[in-house]
């Protein structure tokens, strides 16, 4: 599913989202304008790793991520701000769409990977635009499932011109 107008190139890339269930497949479709095709494919080589890994059982007692792995992690997801609000740290984004049609698709989109995977964002729909943060409740922080479930989000990101 695209979530633009298809521009000068559009590679069709069939992304297995591991996430809890190696069972979910998402398509996922890139547009890549010329000029821009090699920056493009470098990204998403990035976060392809992080995006394929699989989110891991989180209980309460689960460690949070250290400096050193946020420094390690926070390349593989460079559109993503670690943010705080009363005491909360989490991995905020926002993506930017033509309008609110496509803007729901992704909703729904991200929606599905989240139930596939067990680990659900806060998302706020807006005409053209969403708004998704990722933190794992049962530690009340941040986990590298966030991370994973990040990237697996930017995979199905479709920019738009």
């Amino acid at each position: 599913m695209a979530f633009g107008k298809l521009e000068d190139r559009t590679i069709a890339i069939l992304a297995k989202i591991v996430s809890c269930n190696p069972l979910f497949f998402a398509r996922v479709e890139t547009t890549l304008p010329i000029g821009q095709t090699n920056e493009r494919k470098r990204s998403l080589n990035t976060m392809s790793n992080l995006a394929t890994q699989s989110c891991t059982a989180c209980l309460p007692n689960s460690p949070r991520v250290s400096e050193a792995e946020i420094a390690d992690l926070m390349p593989q997801i460079p559109d993503w701000k670690i943010e705080s609000n009363e005491g909360q740290v989490y991995l905020h984004r926002v993506f930017s769409f033509p309008n609110f049609k496509t803007a729901l698709a992704f909703t729904n989109q991200v929606g599905a990977i989240a139930e596939a995977a067990g680990h659900h964002p806060a998302l706020l729909t807006e005409w053209g635009k969403v708004s998704v943060s990722w933190w794992t409740h049962a530690i009340q922080g941040l986990h590298r499932n966030d991370f994973i479930m990040a990237a697996q989000t930017d995979a199905a990101f479709t920019p738009s011109k």
